[in-house]
């Protein structure tokens, strides 16, 4: 089941469970400054779903809402950065990179990753993906950086994103496809990813700022190398 906890009034209520962890009726509706029945008629959804548990005369987070708490907004202008693994897979010389077809990033070649799931290592997140993508077997050898992302566009920040690099050896082979193909790390190809191009040539630990698809700050920042 989905959880909808961005909308105004559920999202009122859940906030209040981030700094307690036993709320009486009368102390949300203080806290929230919602009227009564309204307060009460959201509390009976969060119950009904799940979310919310009531014990006596107070209400608490569930165990499958309790979750939530690290990750939780509290405000619309303070998004976090997505936590992803990006993996390169490495044989002679060459880099296994896949043609990315959704947003963002749509159409650009790029490391295989993607996000890290709640119960998962950054080694098995590694594999699961690569695998996911590129049908492709491989053994985890390392984590090489750690990369604070952020693309820029109209002076705003549009995609935030903490990056995991790691790198692997494939176990399996695979031929070049329309969208997954090997490349010689010395050639790589001109529409990839300019942060993922950057973390193959430097596997530095960086943040990196992205304008328009070009690194525009960061990439020589910090220069703490890993081995």
């Amino acid at each position: 089941m989905k959880y909808n906890l961005n909308s105004p009034k559920r999202k009122r209520i859940f906030q209040q469970f981030v700094y307690r962890n036993e709320l009486r009726f009368n102390e949300m509706e203080k806290l929230t400054g919602m009227r009564s029945n309204d307060l009460a008629y959201f509390i009976q959804k969060l119950v009904d779903e799940g979310l919310l548990v009531k014990d006596r005369e107070s209400y608490r987070l569930s165990a499958q809402a309790e979750k939530y708490i690290p990750f939780f907004i509290e405000s619309d202008d303070e998004m976090s950065p997505l936590p992803v693994v990006l993996v390169a897979c490495v044989k002679d010389g060459n880099v296994l990179l896949w043609k990315r077809k959704k947003r963002p990033y749509q159409g650009k070649w790029s490391l295989p990753g993607g996000r890290i799931r709640l119960k998962e290592t950054v080694a098995e997140a590694s594999m699961r993906v690569l695998k996911s993508g590129t049908f492709i077997d491989a053994r985890f050898e390392s984590a090489n950086a750690v990369l604070n992302e952020k693309l820029v566009q109209d002076g705003r920040i549009k995609y935030g994103f903490i990056i995991i690099f790691t790198r692997a050896s494939p176990l399996s082979e695979i031929k070049d496809k329309e969208d997954v193909r090997w490349f010689k790390m010395s050639d790589l190809p001109p529409d990839m990813i300019p942060s993922d191009r950057w973390l193959v040539q430097n596997r530095h630990e960086a943040v990196i700022e992205l304008k328009e698809d070009k690194i525009i700050a960061g990439a020589e920042e910090l220069g703490m190398e890993f081995d």
